[in-house]
């Protein structure tokens, strides 16, 4: 009799939901693209599990990010070396309620092709590509915007679990949350960085569907085939220098495109200036900014503080591997390398 009531409450709200779902879905201006009233319907209605009741997860991660934690690398976790495959279980150690998800450069494209299933053109772009570093910069935006959760890369150590991320107060008002990687202070720029403060994409947490990573995922395709162009070849013959991978994929295009993205949401210009010498963490509309020490302690510039820092939550190594076959090009400067 108790499942059975269950069960009735548990149809009741999904008919709740749907109907007013389908309501908001019909008042929505025209202007409001088909693929945005997909996630809308998608984030409206709860899941339910088969008898019809809702299931945990809709519950207790109504205000959450997805327990998901994200990593990358070309082949399988066994294949790594043992501080590498230390870093990765402090994830697992400091989140035991997350499930651990490893995307090879293989299952990459199974996870692309059927995600992005509607989105053939994205899906033949990112087949394309071959540059295994240009591919995982890339993947990371695409996984956090079609599933979300939290992306780490391989050489990065969680000190804090992800649920202390989010300063109790904000709980519920996140949707996005990005680290600052460097800050000049208003002195010379980082190398890496189109701007003085620059932000890092090592290790982000997002919830689905945010238009944050949709502009970024739109902006590294179209920087892909730009490249591709200027080098006349292909997006499977890419050679990408140090420059192009920060410019195209990585950190500075990612910066640029929070910037713009920061600036919408809050309807002013926002810039280097706005988040120089933050110590706390600062609400833009849904996008949580942290202090530098949060996910880059111990980089040697921008006045951050240690790994033993209260605040320091993520420690990431900088092993930099993937530069080996990335070189600087000949004429670049000497501007203080990020260390990315």
């Amino acid at each position: 009799m108790i499942e059975k009531l269950k069960t009735n409450r548990g149809y009741l709200t999904y008919a709740l939901l749907f109907y007013c779902t389908i309501t908001t879905l019909y008042w929505l201006p025209l202007e409001f693209s088909v693929k945005h009233r997909a996630r809308l319907c998608q984030d409206l209605i709860l899941p339910l599990d088969r008898q019809g009741s809702l299931t945990q997860d809709s519950t207790s991660q109504a205000h959450d990010f997805p327990f998901k934690i994200w990593q990358t690398a070309k082949t399988g976790i066994s294949t790594l070396d043992p501080e590498t495959q230390a870093s990765i279980q402090s994830w697992n150690e400091q989140n035991q309620n997350h499930r651990f998800e490893m995307i090879t450069y293989g299952s990459s494209e199974s996870y692309v092709a059927k995600t992005f299933a509607q989105d053939p053109a994205l899906v033949r772009d990112f087949l394309a590509l071959r540059d295994p570093v240009l591919r995982a910069d890339l993947v990371r935006y695409l996984i956090l915007y079609g599933d979300g959760g939290v992306y780490a890369d391989l050489d990065t150590v969680c000190l804090r679990p992800i649920h202390t991320w989010v300063p109790a107060g904000l709980k519920g008002k996140v949707n996005l949350v990005i680290g600052i990687e460097g800050d000049s202070l208003g002195g010379t720029m980082i190398k890496g960085f189109s701007q003085h403060v620059g932000l890092g994409q090592a290790t982000l947490a997002a919830k689905p569907g945010h238009f944050m990573m949709e502009r970024v995922i739109e902006r590294v395709l179209s920087r892909l085939r730009m490249l591709a162009e200027r080098q006349n070849s292909t997006l499977t013959t890419i050679e990408a220098s140090y420059e192009d991978v920060i410019d195209t994929t990585g950190p500075g295009v990612f910066s640029e495109c929070v910037y713009d993205g920061l600036s919408l949401i809050t309807g002013t210009n926002v810039t280097s200036s706005d988040l120089t010498g933050l110590t706390e963490p600062r609400l833009f509309g849904d996008v949580l900014i942290l202090p530098v020490t949060a996910f880059a302690p111990g980089v040697p510039h921008s006045n951050a503080g240690g790994p033993e820092d209260k605040s320091a939550l993520v420690h990431h190594l900088y092993k930099g591997s993937w530069k080996e076959d990335h070189p600087f090009d000949a004429d670049e400067g000497k501007s203080e390398d990020t260390g990315s």
